[in-house]
């Protein structure tokens, strides 16, 4: 059963950009840029009332909620072709990207086995880590989470096309080639803190995590083609492409539970805690992991199209060495 509650919550979001375009009879040149900003706060109270078995009393929790996050973006996007002549035509688009983003939250929840409401329970009383003070008596268990996190991410793509005809209508020889590049790192620090009240003074835990998380990314390939006019509706193709990708990640997690004197304040919303000094030594292995993959290879292909106004069939074969 539900006793009752109440949240509100804060968006606010901004916007931007502008695009262009100019053209000659050689030249088309043309881009845009985007921009986008989003901030959200909200906050949220709570109770309920959960009806047990027969012969069980029921349950009453209480839990508050705070949160803030933004983040920013901007892209860009651009494109070039330029007919050097009636033979030669070159296509170039290349794309950029970045953006950042950081959260804060605070969350505190209580258990009791009677209603903390009738004894006068009030949320502003209720601090982080404990019940208030002269609920302890009814109350089960607490639960509360401070977290905080930030991450910023950069990427880079172009692509570059170069296609030439060969005198004859429909002969063709094109050359292909991209480009991509991303990397990216996130930090995340929590604290967490249960306690049980049924089980004895000091039972529960008080759990301190912090993570970095880098990542990279990037990737190239090319690829060749050759078009042969065979009749009026038959055209062969062949090409040849060639990729190559390499990705890494390497997530660290380090525990400070047992640094009684490391207690993190994350009330600002806006910057990272201090860390302990030498906290690498306090790295987990079981909680970390890296890891690394490139991948490498070639295509090769042969294909025929058949072109009528009622048909349109390819037939080829694709060779992977």
């Amino acid at each position: 059963g539900f006793r009752g509650g109440g949240g509100s919550g804060l968006v606010a979001s901004k916007m931007g950009g502008f695009n262009f375009a100019t053209r000659t009879d050689k030249l088309e040149l043309g881009g845009n840029v985007r921009f986008n900003h989003r901030d959200t706060d909200s906050k949220s109270l709570s109770s309920t009332e959960y009806f047990m078995t027969t012969g069980n009393a029921n349950q009453f929790s209480t839990s508050k909620n705070n949160s803030f996050s933004r983040s920013s973006n901007i892209n860009a996007d651009f494109r070039l072709e330029w007919k050097i002549d009636s033979m030669t035509n070159i296509i170039f688009r290349p794309s950029l990207s970045y953006s950042t983003s950081d959260s804060w939250s605070k969350s505190s929840s209580s258990t009791f086995d009677a209603d903390p409401f009738e004894q006068g329970f009030d949320y502003k009383r209720s601090m982080f880590g404990e019940v208030p003070e002269g609920f302890e008596d009814i109350a089960i268990n607490s639960n509360n989470n401070e977290s905080m996190s930030n991450s910023e991410s950069r990427s880079a793509n172009a692509n570059l096309q170069i296609n030439r005809r060969l005198g004859k209508v429909g002969r063709n020889l094109t050359l292909d080639g991209s480009f991509g590049f991303s990397d990216s790192e996130s930090e995340n620090l929590s604290n967490n803190v249960v306690k049980y009240y049924r089980a004895g003074a000091g039972n529960g835990y008080d759990r301190k995590r912090y993570s970095n998380t880098p990542s990279e990314r990037w990737n190239y390939s090319t690829r060749v083609s050759y078009t042969e006019p065979l009749s009026k509706i038959a055209n062969l193709q062949l090409s040849y492409r060639f990729n190559y990708s390499n990705n890494s990640s390497d997530r660290s997690t380090y525990v400070f539970d047992n640094l009684g004197d490391y207690e993190p304040l994350l009330n600002h919303y806006y910057h990272f805690p201090a860390l302990p000094e030498d906290y690498q030594q306090y790295r987990s292995d079981s909680l970390s992991q890296n890891s690394a993959y490139r991948n490498m290879n070639h295509e090769v292909n042969a294909m025929v199209r058949f072109v009528t106004e009622k048909m349109n069939l390819s037939v080829g074969a694709s060779w992977l060495p």
